[in-house]
């Protein structure tokens, strides 16, 4: 008895623990969850994956992939997922200030950080902008940067700033970027 009881165990443990790695195994097929990191951007974190920003910003549900935080678990899709390229556009908007607008406001409407709006038209004191003022307003354009680029010659190439790019894409150091990487130019 004693020994018909010990095989029963054993059998309904074995069953046990391969029912729960295999359930484990599909599971990690599918999906890698990323905890982020001080200094990770998920262009850092897309290439280490070898998959794209725009495939973890979409399947994450990241409005503005230029906003990650230390401690936040990303879902990484373990085949590279599948996106759409972003649009291109050229060119740029205008948004004439109302009375009552600020600056955070304004840009927030458009999709971008404040940051970039000031750095982009020159603004020193984002509390200084008035009624009437005419503010460029950055389009999506994405810029793949290729061997011997810097952030100066893609800003030329765009007609863009250092400035605005450094804060669109939350880059510490301007001249910290790497072949493959991924860079929106306001």
């Amino acid at each position: 008895m004693k020994r018909l009881m010990r095989v029963v165990i054993v059998l309904s443990l074995l069953v046990m623990i391969f029912g729960i790695g295999a359930t484990t195994a599909s599971a990690q097929t599918s999906n890698i969850r990323h905890t982020v990191r001080y200094g990770e951007t998920l262009g850092t974190i897309a290439a280490y994956y070898g998959t794209t920003i725009q495939a973890i910003a979409a399947l994450n549900s990241i409005y503005n992939p230029n906003y990650i935080y230390v401690g936040q678990v990303l879902v990484i899709p373990a085949s590279g997922g599948v996106y759409n390229p972003p649009p291109v556009y050229t060119g740029r908007a205008v948004h004439v200030v109302q009375p009552g607008q600020n600056l955070f406001r304004i840009a927030l409407s458009y999709g971008f950080d404040w940051t970039v709006m000031a750095a982009l038209n020159g603004i020193g004191n984002p509390n200084r902008i008035y009624a009437g003022q005419q503010l460029i307003i950055p389009l999506a354009r994405y810029h793949t940067v290729q061997y011997g680029q810097t952030v100066a010659s893609i800003a030329r190439s765009y007609g863009s700033t250092v400035a605005a790019i450094t804060a669109a894409n939350g880059l510490w150091n301007a001249n910290l970027i790497y072949p493959g990487q991924v860079l929106l130019v306001p």
